[in-house]
């Protein structure tokens, strides 16, 4: 219980970080193109641009988002009782949605085509993950201070 709470903080830590405060910028046109680093604080609570925007450079927040998900994997194996949690699943569903976004926004790019589409949530799905990491906490604690 203990490898799991820490795990648990600390993926849910690395991708609040590499999700939202920090990470560099790239161009995929022309092959991979480091573009510098950015780290915004205080950070959005959401920034998305469903079609374009003045951003012409690729952002980094997929990292953060492939912690995310690392705690999703872990969560979703610690008890199946929790899989039908409405948070858990708006979770997983945010994470779904910034992969692919950020995937097709890769694509554009390598076809020389972005033109500054972007979905990030990072400050949203750090939120969810909390939520949903407590009350997995809080109901297996209950759990194994029931007497036997």
């Amino acid at each position: 219980m203990k490898h799991y709470k820490f795990i648990s903080i600390t993926l849910l830590s690395l991708g609040l970080v590499f999700s939202v405060l920090l990470g560099f910028n790239f161009n995929l046109s022309q092959g991979f193109e480091f573009k510098g680093f950015w780290f915004y604080f205080p950070p959005n609570l959401m920034d998305i641009a469903f079609i374009s925007s003045g951003e012409t450079l690729l952002k980094s927040n997929l990292i953060g988002y492939v912690f995310y998900l690392i705690f999703g994997i872990i969560y979703f194996k610690q008890n199946p009782s929790f899989r039908k949690s409405p948070v858990f699943i708006a979770f997983l569903i945010l994470v779904a949605l910034v992969f692919i976004s950020d995937f097709y926004s890769m694509y554009l790019d390598f076809n020389d085509a972005f033109n500054g589409r972007h979905f990030r949530v990072g400050l949203i799905v750090f939120i969810l993950g909390i939520l949903s990491y407590r009350q997995t906490s809080s109901k297996l604690n209950t759990e194994s201070n029931e007497p036997q």
